[in-house]
């Protein structure tokens, strides 16, 4: 097929394409139908059908806690004699580098 064909009969294709996808879904939408002719469909319920069962509550005790008979230990902490780290750095110095 030649190269300036290409173009008019890929738009041939798609106008006969849409317009009969129209033609269709348009029959589709426009049929009318008389209620009287309709099919009875079953119906499904989700709801339980067996009304006549006794519905029984759980009954729920409270378990019995058995407690500790003494506390546990508690782990030691270690504290510092000084606030902060001694680094063994001349902060002065280093602050007098940044402008301070």
């Amino acid at each position: 097929m030649a190269a300036w064909t290409r173009f008019p009969a890929a738009f041939a294709l798609a106008l006969l394409l849409s317009t009969s996808m129209f033609a269709f879904l348009h029959a589709l939408t426009s049929a009318r139908h008389n209620p009287e002719e309709a099919v009875a469909v079953g119906k499904v319920e989700f709801v339980r059908l067996r009304k006549e069962e006794q519905v029984e509550e759980k009954k729920r005790e409270k378990p019995q806690r058995v407690k500790p008979e003494q506390a546990p230990m508690l782990p030691t902490l270690s504290v510092a004699k000084e606030q902060g780290m001694d680094l063994g750095l001349d902060v002065q110095a280093i602050a007098s580098g940044l402008g301070a």
